[in-house]
């Protein structure tokens, strides 16, 4: 008896020993995953960009002081670090900055002619951060916009004039809040209730914001894959450094996801993602166009079906001017 009871007993450990492992080797759950996209990815890029615009603005004040050349060329390189901060957050823009259409204030295709006009019929002190946030249009402000300002052959002429400077503080200052509010709407409230960063990691709410991430990170990496736009007069961008910035946030998301996919998967696509973010880096867009083409083969297929998501186009189709 005493021997039986010795078997039984031992079984009955080695049993709860299995049970345990088996326990400590289930995946994590969707909501969990999710929550570190937003604690790992969402939050800490946007706080990122938000940091980026801060700086901007202390440097379009230093320039409006100065205007002289070395100051000029420090705002641009930081209009440029903003602008392409900006681009890696954009694998993230489910969510808050889609919701607050935040693109149309941050960076959007500009018409010339209208920021023209608009500095023409003001007087110096009259364009304040209000006007640019809440009166003018999409394409009268943005990152693009300050951009063309600044790479004016005659810009330090152009400076002089109060109302130039009004306009960048003004197209700064914006964006900077802007920016703050995309970061509070992640951490601590959404549309008036829960942080989105809570939302998108609740059991009931995961299934639905996992498939929109998805389908937009197919959107982008679809892009990606595009022939440049023609800037028309605007001064060129570096297309393959963008293209490089934008595809480094989508590795990042994936990154997050990968417990998700599985190891074997999750290591093709960040294969993938990694040799066209090379080629992009290395400004050969052809390269790049072609190695994004994969990425977008292997999330629509394998990704989407090991996720069990529906591909179709999002909330965010056509919101975003990337």
């Amino acid at each position: 008896m005493r021997s039986g009871r010795s078997v039984t007993g031992v079984a009955a450990a080695l049993a709860m020993i299995v049970l345990a492992a088996a326990c400590g080797d289930d995946p994590p759950s969707r909501a969990d995953v999710l929550g570190d996209v937003a604690d790992d990815v969402a939050i800490p890029g946007f706080e990122s960009f938000a940091d980026s615009t801060s700086d901007l603005v202390e440097q379009v004040d230093e320039t409006c002081e100065a205007i002289e050349g070395e100051a000029i060329d420090d705002t641009l390189a930081s209009i440029e670090a903003t602008r392409r901060q900006w681009l890696t957050t954009q694998a993230t823009w489910t969510g808050p900055v889609m919701e607050r259409r935040s693109p149309a204030v941050i960076d959007w295709p500009i018409r010339i002619a209208d920021i023209e006009a608009l500095i023409e019929r003001s007087a110096p002190g009259e364009i304040i951060a209000d006007v640019i946030g809440n009166t003018v249009g999409a394409d009268t402000r943005g990152l693009t916009a300050m951009r063309w300002v600044l790479t004016h052959d005659d810009v330090t002429d152009l400076l002089v004039d109060e109302r130039w400077c009004d306009y960048l503080r003004a197209n700064a200052e914006v964006m900077a809040s802007e920016a703050d509010l995309i970061v509070a709407d992640w951490n601590d409230s959404w549309d008036g209730g829960d942080a989105f960063g809570e939302v998108i990691a609740d059991d009931g709410e995961a299934d639905r914001w996992l498939e929109m991430l998805v389908n937009d990170s197919i959107f982008l990496v679809h892009r990606l894959t595009e022939e440049p736009r023609d800037e028309g007069d605007l001064p060129p961008v570096d297309v393959t450094a963008d293209r490089s910035a934008q595809i480094e946030g989508i590795d990042d998301v994936y990154d997050a996801l990968e417990p998700l996919l599985g190891d074997d998967l999750a290591e093709r696509l960040g294969d993938e993602i990694e040799a066209a973010d090379e080629a992009f880096a290395a400004g050969d867009l052809d390269e790049g166009r072609a190695l994004a083409a994969d990425v977008e083969a292997t999330l629509a297929t394998e990704v989407a079906a090991r996720l069990d998501v529906t591909i179709g186009f999002s909330d965010a189709d056509g919101d975003s001017a990337g």
